[in-house]
């Protein structure tokens, strides 16, 4: 969409958009960066929102269509989501939860607490935590059945990505960032595709440490790795991947997450 006046410089615009997307994927779906969800079981929503297009200072606007296998060039900014989702629903993503008393239990809140104290896998909801009320809070009753509203907020992003599903193992493990500290490794998974998460948090854990020493400290206040059927692709704080491309895609998070590139 071209707007019909172009915006002046040094003005500004506010651009309000309602809209449906409908996540590709199914039963027969494949492993791609843009097959977003195991049946209704599981949903990995990644390029899903309208965004405004990229000047570039060296081309004018770049509006060159995402079309899937390739990487992306957008705008940095500030991303504020809240998610509605059933109860029982985990949701991970880009950013940091703010309202974790709402949506999680207090047992999986007390367990969280425990996560940056040492290098050990800590489980935050475990297989057999399954449901409105032990996966997370009962949720609020409506129409559809009981609902929690997830609310992430990200600075300084070039893009937003989530996950969700109703039977989420959630594991957790840290990074220490040289001069920064350490920073929490989510990990959330199906519990038949645990396999592939056997050794994500160690593999996620060295490739933060390692890239910040080599190239610039990890600039985010956390890190997700989200299982679906793209299991190889980056966004902001989140790798949509097991461990086998783990390290490839935590690399990302510094081209072009630190340093957009085109």
């Amino acid at each position: 969409l071209t707007l019909a006046k172009p915006i002046a410089s040094k003005t500004t615009a506010k651009i309000e958009i309602s809209w449906r997307t409908k996540l590709p994927g199914g039963p027969n779906g494949r492993g791609h960066r843009m097959t977003q969800r195991f049946d209704d079981t599981l949903f990995q929503p990644t390029q899903w929102f309208p965004r405004v297009a990229k000047y570039d200072d060296l081309r004018g606007w770049d509006t060159t269509p995402y079309m899937g296998p390739s990487e992306f060039y957008n705008n940095f900014g500030r991303c504020d989501v809240s998610i509605d989702v059933p109860a029982g629903w985990i949701v991970s993503g880009t950013g940091v939860l703010q309202n974790p008393n709402e949506v999680l239990t207090a047992k999986a809140r007390e367990r969280l607490t425990k996560v940056l104290e040492s290098d050990a896998i800590t489980t935050i909801v475990d297989k057999d935590e399954v449901g409105p009320g032990v996966s997370t809070q009962p949720g609020a009753p409506s129409a559809e059945g009981n609902r929690l509203v997830w609310h992430h907020v990200a600075e300084n992003v070039n893009d937003f990505a989530w996950a969700t599903s109703k039977n989420f193992i959630w594991t957790a493990t840290r990074a220490t960032i040289p001069g920064k500290g350490p920073v929490p490794i989510h990990m959330v998974y199906q519990p038949e595709r645990a396999s592939l998460f056997a050794n994500a948090g160690p593999i996620a854990r060295h490739a933060l440490e390692f890239y910040s020493k080599l190239w610039a400290p990890y600039p985010f206040p956390q890190l997700t790795m989200q299982d679906g059927p793209s299991a190889g692709m980056e966004y902001p704080m989140v790798v949509n991947s097991n461990q086998g491309a783990a390290d490839h895609e935590i690399g990302h998070q510094w081209w072009p997450m630190m340093v957009g590139n085109n």
